[in-house]
């Protein structure tokens, strides 16, 4: 410190010699460097993260939406049981595929095309009367795929899809008019794309499936409601939702746990 006396007799006044030095051009682009690494690091996880959560969120809606729209559809028609109502009480026999089968139809032992045909005619309109802005659409011939990466089939563009306004897709159907099993007593089946061909088009991921009770309560499939062999928690490669695994009852596993948790 260096000390100075005004001419005048005024105070001494003291001046302080800093010296500032900023950051040299290669500790910015080491530190920018670090940033990246570790951004790179992190971001595909936050992302993964991020996908994962809208996934469930979509499967939640799709959940709340079939079971609402089967609700409304016995309440319209004052019955107690989805068999009763006026789309499929025309329906005969025990196992009838209404879309993703190019040669079934709405009543068992026509060789027709599927749910666009006259015979199915009352399902197309129950479905109309009970959902928001649904359409019977081509479905998209995309390449679906199990969990673990394996080729499942491919959406035949033969086919009929039932589209919904949110873009997800109902691409087979199936309708028991007895119930399946007293194990599993569904009086319908349901796959549904929750983003229709968008990819990943992967089971356990945005493919999912639905079982629909005579209440028209849709559950997913793998659901603890189910027996052992049927439920995520199961060995059975079929019904598991574990990476390795083909994913079938991951529905089940993800409304029950709120998460994507594989």
């Amino acid at each position: 410190m260096i000390a100075f006396k005004h001419i005048d007799g005024g105070g001494t006044h003291h001046h302080y010699n800093k010296s500032f030095k900023g950051f040299t051009l290669a500790e910015v682009l080491i530190t920018l460097g670090i940033i990246g690494v570790v951004a790179a690091m992190t971001l595909p996880t936050l992302i993964s993260n991020y996908q994962k959560r809208v996934y469930v969120n979509q499967l939640k809606k799709a959940s709340s939406v079939l079971s609402n729209g089967f609700k409304l559809m016995m309440a319209h028609d004052g019955v107690t049981e989805l068999k009763d109502t006026y789309a499929f009480s025309g329906i005969t026999g025990t196992v009838t595929y209404l879309i993703g089968e190019p040669t079934q139809s709405c009543t068992v032992g026509n060789t027709l095309e599927n749910i666009n045909t006259d015979d199915c005619r009352s399902i197309r309109e129950g479905f109309s009367d009970a959902f928001s802005a649904v359409r019977f659409t081509s479905c998209d011939g995309v390449q679906m795929k199990y969990l673990n990466g394996d080729n499942y089939h491919v959406r035949s563009t033969d086919t009929t899809c039932i589209e919904f306004a949110d873009g997800s897709v109902i691409f087979s159907g199936v309708f028991n008019v007895s119930p399946y099993s007293s194990v599993l007593p569904y009086q319908a089946q349901f796959w549904i794309d929750i983003n229709g061909p968008k990819n990943p088009n992967t089971i356990g991921r945005d493919i999912f499936d639905f079982y629909v009770g005579a209440n028209g309560t849709a559950r997913g499939r793998g659901s603890n409601s189910d027996n052992e062999n049927k439920s995520w928690r199961s060995d059975n490669s079929d019904h598991n939702c574990v990476i390795y695994g083909r994913g079938l009852g991951c529905a089940g596993r993800v409304l029950e746990e709120d998460a994507m948790n594989y």
